[in-house]
């Protein structure tokens, strides 16, 4: 795994993909932004404690740094909830999903102005292969999830902008801080910002119930915790932001077919064809990237002959 970043990508949207599953596990008891508001802080309680335990050095940042992970966890952690149960609230989950993984699109143009990263054919392929195949999973192809208010489609846009961001502003701020120090302090300026919004004290009722404590752990734990320890790892270990978001939607594949494995939700052809649509797009970057390699390998060889002959 140690010179595979994507494996690392792959692994976080395995995570990712049960949150569907444990939201099951949770019921109603707890309002949608409150779930969103225990995942985020609990996984902050985790990955403090993992860091201060194995990282407790890494904790220790400039301030200018810090100001930038207040940002990034005001922007990416915070406001891709906000964004996206808004444009529930005015469109449908469906509508929301799939504008939310607009996301990849985004990185690609993004990644460019930010760090140069090439805008080549098979990527732009993959990425549109990505973006069909994630509508088709996600809506069975109804174009009509899409119509309602003007703001819950910008919304989720906007969800899907603020998602791209992450592993920008992460890879950016990586630079200086370790991934888990990026992950500590971005998730626990991220829960404060969002304590005001979801009415926090509200869901300490909601504690005597076991299945509530069990499935507000295990959603710090699985989707957030582990996923995004895989995900910032593998942006440390190299990753471009502009291919891991088409990696990330395996997600959406895979919390697709928990649902109809566990609670039997329909499939349908259209579905499987978005399904298959999304693993066609990683399996395009997988070719993308191993051209890249092989040509970087036929580069080196040239070099070392060169050398040779002088």
């Amino acid at each position: 795994m140690k010179d595979k970043p994507y494996l690392f990508i792959a692994i976080a949207a395995i995570f990712w993909s049960v949150q569907g599953v444990l939201g099951k596990f949770l019921g109603t008891d707890l309002a949608p932004m409150q779930t969103a508001f225990a995942r985020i802080f609990v996984g902050f309680l985790l990955i403090f404690a993992f860091t201060f335990i194995r990282h407790r050095e890494e904790l220790r940042i400039d301030t200018s740094d810090m100001f930038k992970l207040a940002i990034m966890g005001i922007v990416c952690q915070s406001g891709t909830s906000m964004f996206f149960f808004h444009s529930v609230s005015q469109t449908s989950v469906a509508a929301a999903t799939a504008l939310m993984y607009t996301a990849p699109i985004f990185a690609i143009f993004i990644s460019r102005m930010v760090f140069g990263e090439k805008i080549t054919p098979l990527k732009l392929l993959a990425v549109a292969v990505c973006s069909v195949g994630v509508f088709l999973t996600v809506t069975m192809g109804d174009v009509g999830v899409l119509t309602g208010s003007v703001v819950g489609v910008l919304s989720g846009l906007g969800a899907g902008i603020v998602y791209s961001l992450n592993s920008i502003i992460g890879k950016s701020i990586m630079r200086k801080c370790s991934n888990w120090a990026v992950l500590t302090y971005s998730f626990g300026f991220g829960s404060l910002f969002m304590a005001p919004f979801c009415d926090p004290i509200g869901i300490v009722p909601m504690l005597a119930k076991p299945n509530v404590v069990i499935g507000i752990i295990l959603m710090g734990l699985l989707p957030t915790f582990c996923a995004f320890g895989f995900y910032f790892t593998g942006i440390a270990k190299g990753a471009q932001p502009s291919k891991l978001g088409i990696v990330a939607t395996l997600e959406a594949a895979l919390a697709v077919i928990w649902a109809a494995l566990l609670f039997g939700e329909p499939m349908g052809l259209i579905r499987v064809l978005g399904i298959l649509g999304i693993f066609a797009a990683v399996y395009i970057l997988y070719i993308e990237n191993a051209r890249a390699a092989k040509a970087t390998g036929v580069a080196a060889v040239v070099a070392d002959v060169g050398q040779a002959q002088v």
